[in-house]
């Protein structure tokens, strides 16, 4: 038998949805969506049916009494406070992320935002390339590197391992 999940904004229990064989699970008090590890990626694309479906299933719900800037647990693990980090250092979206099992929350509206965004898997890569060459052309690298090819390298590894914290 699967252990309930409970929204970290209401604490409704989660409703779990198979979307294209994907099990997710949306929050009916706000409208919210957890993603265990690695499922964001089959939504976040305006490309991909399943993200039209699960935006189309989460707009059912809402509420416009909840403080989202408050720090949430993870539905999965009630003791553990998700992080909250930007999707991309260049698209300031809040998502929250457990550090426990990396499943992610989002908050009513994030889904389209991030669609909106990224809206192909081409524009997150040149939007990581441009940030990398950001760093690169500052010069800071110079003190760690011998050349701009093997601080360019060294650095795309990072920001792919990379989350983009938010304070």
């Amino acid at each position: 038998m699967k252990d309930i999940l409970y929204c970290p904004r209401t604490g409704v229990p989660l409703t779990e949805v198979d979307i294209d064989g994907i099990h997710i699970e949306i929050s009916t008090g706000c409208g919210g969506i957890f993603f265990d590890n690695f499922e964001l990626q089959h939504f976040d694309e305006e490309h991909e049916p399943a993200g039209n479906k699960l935006l189309d299933i989460s707009s059912l719900y809402h509420s416009s009494e909840i403080d989202f800037s408050q720090r949430i647990k993870c539905p999965k693990h009630p003791l553990v406070v998700m992080r909250r980090h930007f999707f991309s250092p260049f698209c300031r979206i809040d998502i929250d992320v457990c550090p426990e099992c990396n499943g992610v929350w989002l908050d009513p509206g994030e889904l389209a935002e991030i669609r909106d965004a990224f809206p192909k898997e081409n524009i997150k890569k040149l939007t990581t390339e441009r940030y990398i060459s950001e760093i690169v052309a500052s010069g800071g690298w110079s003190e760690h590197f011998e050349n701009v090819d093997e601080a360019h390298l060294s650095i795309s590894r990072i920001s792919r391992m990379m989350v983009w914290i938010r304070d």
